[in-house]
């Protein structure tokens, strides 16, 4: 059975909320035989592909989009929930240790002793 990882990495102020950067390391991963949960893709199934409209990932380009959107809260819940209920490691993408929530969950990965991988 697969070892079930969750990618972390940064989003807000980057291009597209990187997730053009999240589904590259999908890939790689799901290559490398892991089952993979990226907070890009749960978003996306949750409010479609919102990121498309947001060239400069802020979160004033979410507002101007009118439309149900994740909130800041509401998304870390949702990664967070995720690491706690079902993580067995967590790859972090180049830059996490720049990302607020990245680092939040890079702790917690460390605090419930989950196998990490860096990138």
């Amino acid at each position: 059975m697969a070892k079930v990882v969750y990618l972390a990495g940064p989003m807000s102020g980057k291009a597209y909320f990187n997730f053009p950067e999240f589904f590259w390391y999908e890939d790689l991963l799901r290559a490398q035989g892991f089952e993979v949960w990226s907070p890009a893709r749960n978003d996306i199934e949750k409010f479609g592909a919102f990121y498309c409209h947001c060239p400069n990932g802020t979160h004033e380009e979410l507002e101007a989009l009118g439309r149900e959107i994740p909130t800041y809260r509401t998304a870390l819940k949702d990664d967070l929930n995720f690491i706690l209920d079902k993580a067995e490691a967590i790859a972090l993408m180049p830059g996490w240790e720049t990302s607020k929530g990245a680092v939040i969950e890079h702790a917690l990965a460390v605090c419930l002793g989950l196998e990490i991988i860096f990138f």
